[in-house]
């Protein structure tokens, strides 16, 4: 568990920015639609391995070419339900996002028979008033299991993400 509690509130301030951009940009964008955005968000962190190495990498994945998940030192989080756009709002939340995330391509999408994966993003900013400042090298490097560091478990992410963040 990271032992810095100023690094854990930081990291919740900037989970509650970035889901409520995204849902802002969908609301208020004609074109786009997504559903039960704050219920699927207030389920905090899933059962997975997405965990970053560290409470300053956050990365948003695309699903579909929309931005559904996050994932943090908490792992992946899950920021709406079904969604849709059209071409027009599509160009337009792409260029929304990229400018007030700073967002770095740091791995191609991926499609499979399960779905369409990706890309994945590093987010450097939160508007111009929060700059994140950590570079990637790698992309492997960025996942804890990847790295033989300690996952968290469950219950920890979960507890976290409710004294945190929600």
């Amino acid at each position: 568990m990271c032992d810095n509690v100023k690094n854990l509130e930081n990291l919740g301030k900037r989970i509650n920015n970035i889901y409520n951009i995204i849902n802002n940009i969908y609301n208020e964008t004609p074109g786009l639609f997504a559903s039960n955005s704050i219920e699927y968000f207030k389920e905090g962190p899933c059962f997975d391995f997405t965990e970053t190495c560290d409470p300053n990498i956050i990365i948003l994945r695309s699903y579909y070419n929309a931005p559904h998940y996050i994932q943090t030192y908490w792992g992946e989080i899950r920021l709406m339900g079904s969604s849709g756009s059209t071409p027009q709002s599509d160009k337009i939340l792409w260029e929304k996002l990229h400018s007030i995330f700073g967002l770095i391509k740091i791995k191609d999408k991926q499609i499979t028979e399960n779905g369409e994966y990706g890309p994945w993003y590093q987010i450097t900013k939160i508007n111009e008033k929060d700059i994140i400042n950590f570079k990637i090298s790698n992309f492997d490097s960025i996942y804890k299991y990847k790295n033989n560091i300690k996952t968290l478990t469950y219950k920890e992410k979960k507890d976290e993400f409710k004294k945190y963040v929600y």
